[in-house]
């Protein structure tokens, strides 16, 4: 036994070694958390990196208060006489809450979330009693800080064509008192309540423009537009008269996407294409990035393309949507203004003007003949959408 106040002594080998009779083990080397010994996180759901870019590309992680989230928070506490109430978002490491009740922090170790097993159910989770569940007996939060009570209902992010559902956090509410009534009403009641909260989140996702791009393209901001479109890359390649282009400009849609937000996704149906009009972009496929898109550039045009080749040859929207599918991800790198066409805007377009179908079919043509080479080797004249790597109906990311 080592003598009082010896917290190291050294081994055989003269090495330095901790006396485990005087202090705390160390972890000799590895990352230790304070959590009980017999304490286990709840592991990742399986599609956990897909999750975290969905929930990346919403673009609401670390942003201020908003009094629609705060509202329903408070509904959701008063409804079922809690005491704690929040809207809560999975990160990688961390718990966020974007709205909440007596709760002091608004992030916490994600080790010790309660909401992280909710990602894993497939339903409502319910605990009547913390105390008595092996999962969150020796959670810090019931042995500390004395929850006892915890009810959350995932929220659920529809993505791709098959629609698939993401969970993004959940909205749960938490007692000090274990409860051992929670009906099947009640669960409802909280899944409508998650359920908002998404409605409000996609309805914020989908709103065409925001501040200044909002004053200065929309309201009257038609020469701005075309201005836009004489300065794209694809426009000076192929002369294009004044009036083609003052009818394409007239049908685009200006969009603002914040840093970080995934524009489009592996998988999400090819409509609609983009115009550049500020900023850039990074074009990924598997984490890997193939090209960066910027001022000028344009993507998305193959499966426009694509879907009016399948309307001419009178293949239905929805059969045909489901062939064309982005077969790459594309993300802002920094605050980008783009312009936005849909096919039924571009549709009679088309047909109007042909030279503008001919100008979208050069872009792809230069794209399909350019050869990618590694790090900044790519042929910047385009941009690379991978959308026709599935339109025949292989999958995204396999050829033909």
């Amino acid at each position: 036994m080592a003598r009082a106040g010896e917290a190291q002594q050294e081994d055989a080998t003269g090495q330095v070694q901790e006396n485990l009779d005087l202090c705390f083990w160390g972890g000799d080397g590895l990352s230790q958390k304070p959590w009980h010994p017999l304490h286990r996180p709840a592991p990742f759901p399986v599609d956990e990196e897909e999750r975290l870019e969905v929930l990346l590309s919403q673009g609401i992680l670390d942003t201020g208060p908003e009094p629609d989230y705060d509202a329903l928070t408070a509904i959701c506490q008063r409804a079922f006489r809690v005491p704690m109430a929040a809207i809560t978002l999975l990160d990688r490491d961390r718990q966020w809450a974007k709205a909440r009740i007596n709760l002091e922090s608004e992030e916490i170790d994600r080790d010790i979330s309660f909401c992280a097993h909710t990602l894993l159910e497939e339903d409502v989770l319910v605990v009547p009693d913390l105390t008595q569940d092996e999962r969150f007996k020796y959670n810090e939060l019931v042995t500390v800080h004395g929850v006892r009570f915890y009810a959350g209902a995932p929220l659920l992010c529809p993505r791709g064509n098959d629609r698939k559902l993401f969970k993004l956090g959940c909205f749960c509410i938490m007692d000090s008192e274990p409860r051992n009534v929670f009906t099947n009403e009640d669960k409802a009641m909280l899944k409508v309540l998650a359920s908002a909260v998404m409605t409000k989140l996609e309805t914020k996702e989908r709103k065409t423009a925001s501040g200044p791009l909002a004053s200065r393209w929309q309201e009257g901001g038609l020469e701005q537009r075309i201005l836009a479109l004489k300065a794209c890359i694809a426009f000076q390649a192929r002369t294009v008269d004044e009036t083609c282009i003052r009818l394409f400009a007239e049908r685009l849609r200006p969009r603002v996407f914040q840093s970080g937000t995934f524009i489009t996704r592996r998988g999400d149906t090819g409509d609609p294409m983009y115009f550049i009009a500020s900023g850039s972009c990074s074009c990924t496929l598997f984490g890997k990035e193939l090209e960066r898109l910027g001022k000028g550039q344009c993507f998305g045009e193959v499966s426009i393309i694509n879907l009016c080749k399948m309307r001419s040859a009178q293949i239905a929207d929805e059969e045909a949507r489901k062939k064309c599918t982005r077969g790459a991800d594309i993300q802002a790198l920094e605050r980008c203004e783009m312009l936005e066409l849909r096919f039924e805007d571009a549709w009679p377009l088309i047909r109007m003007a042909p030279n503008l179908w001919f100008t979208l079919e050069g872009i792809a043509k230069r794209r399909a003949m350019k050869q990618v080479t590694p790090a900044n080797g790519f042929d910047r004249s385009t941009s690379m959408d991978r959308s026709a790597l599935s339109c025949s109906g292989c999958g995204p990311g396999q050829r033909p």
